[in-house]
């Protein structure tokens, strides 16, 4: 398989589906498949998946190779940072991956997609109708310059948590069920000397968390697209 030409997917167990059928000129997505589906290929896969998630990661690539043999996957599990320091030198070398698990933002994937290293996925998605098996909201968060360049692959959740032994326990305050609640849960927690609320950021990156969701909300998701240079909403 040629890797003159990378593409970002976020999704890798989905997108390599996708990869094997890579084409150019007049070929179709479908044809390409199906010209291809008795060829031995074998996929370099660079992920992020480096703590305990990594064995189910490894077990859903086996899954999906038991279920398409004439592919092999190349799987290269790569910490962030190091990701971020070495990928777009590989990719424009021709030694990086087939396909890669990368952030979808125009701070990440976007600079690699403007500089010509990822392949634009609007073909599959048509072929395979992502637009009605991608939820709207994850399918713009890999638009690059209104393009396709990649799949979702998750939904971040950020959790709220109170220590109950000091909180509710000692203070008897009441645990919040709603917005307003939580405003006054931690107005009543300031007043008898606790830190209302806090955040780990030893990292440092997750302060980008907050930054992003205050900055939504303060200015608007448009604005912030804008801002950032990012396609409007689908």
């Amino acid at each position: 398989m040629s890797r003159s030409t990378k593409w970002l997917a976020t999704a890798a167990a989905v997108a390599l589906v996708c990869s094997v059928g890579a084409t150019s000129g007049d070929q179709t997505v479908g044809a390409a498949v199906r010209a291809r589906a008795s060829q031995q290929v074998t996929l370099t896969v660079w992920d992020q998946f480096t703590g305990p998630e990594t064995t189910a990661i490894g077990t859903l690539y086996r899954n999906f190779t038991a279920a398409h043999p004439t592919i092999t996957i190349r799987r290269e599990a790569v910490q962030t940072d190091q990701m971020r320091q070495t990928v777009k030198t590989a990719l424009a070398s021709g030694t990086g991956p087939d396909i890669i698990f990368y952030d979808a933002g125009p701070g990440y994937a976007g600079v690699l997609a403007n500089a010509g290293l990822l392949r634009p996925l609007d073909a599959y998605a048509s072929t395979y109708n992502w637009n009605a098996r991608v939820i709207p909201t994850a399918r713009e968060g890999v638009l690059i310059n209104g393009k396709v360049h990649g799949l979702p692959l998750q939904v971040d959740l950020i959790g709220v948590y109170y220590n109950k032994k000091t909180l509710i326990d000692k203070a008897k305050l009441t645990v919040p069920r709603t917005v307003d609640q939580l405003i006054s849960f931690c107005g009543q927690a300031k007043a008898k000397g606790y830190i209302p609320m806090a955040f780990s950021d030893k990292p440092g990156w997750q302060a980008f968390h907050e930054f992003s969701m205050l900055s939504n909300n303060i200015v608007g998701p448009e604005a912030m697209r804008q801002l950032l240079g990012c396609a409007p909403r689908l």
